[in-house]
């Protein structure tokens, strides 16, 4: 498979590996999945909705999220599988790495019908979060 954009270009191999020079494609969707990623930057406590998309469409995801701390440079790096029966989101978040202690927790909820992936910050300072997503549908 071969994507090309006005500027860049992704290459997928037919073994799914993946010769990546940059990708500004927004998402990409292969058979029954999406994959997608976004940024925010952000100064507070509250919680913070970082992504969303319909539970009706999909049954379960998949975040890679790394949070900047802009003021501190510090770095959180965290990995998270969701799954949902259209009430309750189930989650379980692995391979957290830090360099200076987890600068905030990844939280996921339904809200109107759509999946939210939440975000609330240790502190006020200026973070700035991003995430790559992997959709599949229900």
């Amino acid at each position: 498979f071969f994507f090309s954009s006005r500027r860049r270009h992704t290459r997928l191999q037919g073994d799914w590996s993946s010769d990546v020079c940059s990708s500004d494609l927004g998402a990409v969707a292969i058979v029954d999945s999406q994959f997608s990623s976004g940024n925010t930057t952000f100064a507070t406590v509250s919680q913070t909705v970082l992504d969303s998309f319909s539970a009706s469409t999909y049954r379960s995801a998949k975040y890679l999220v790394q949070i900047t701390d802009n003021v501190s440079n510090y770095y959180h790096v965290t990995e998270l599988l969701l799954i949902w029966n259209g009430t309750t989101v189930q989650k379980v978040e692995y391979a957290v790495v830090t360099t200076a202690g987890e600068l905030g927790t990844v939280d996921s909820d339904i809200n109107t019908g759509n999946v939210r992936l939440l975000f609330t910050s240790t502190n006020a300072q200026s973070k700035t979060v991003k995430y790559q997503r992997t959709l599949i549908n229900a």
